[in-house]
């Protein structure tokens, strides 16, 4: 069976590796930074898709229930597990 020619893709985010949450907080995004500086520094960048973060977005107001009558409610549309 021939080997299979999957595709791997990379998103990488240059804000991600500022931002700390605390000692005791499951996200360490300085891992990321890190992880981003060994993927370039073994060229594995060539071998990946790449996608890279060029723009923010904007924050826009959240329309009002009043608005769009037709929002439902959020709680009513959570389900228990």
């Amino acid at each position: 069976m021939a080997p299979s020619k999957d595709r791997i893709s990379y998103f990488y985010d240059s804000d991600v590796g500022t931002s700390y949450y605390g000692n005791n907080h499951p996200m360490k995004p300085h891992r990321l930074a890190m992880t981003h500086h060994l993927v370039l520094s073994y060229d594995l960048h060539k071998h990946l898709e790449v996608y890279v973060s060029t723009a923010r977005a904007s924050p826009s107001p959240v329309p009002s229930r009043r608005a769009n009558p037709h929002m439902g409610v959020p709680s009513a549309r959570t389900t228990r597990h």
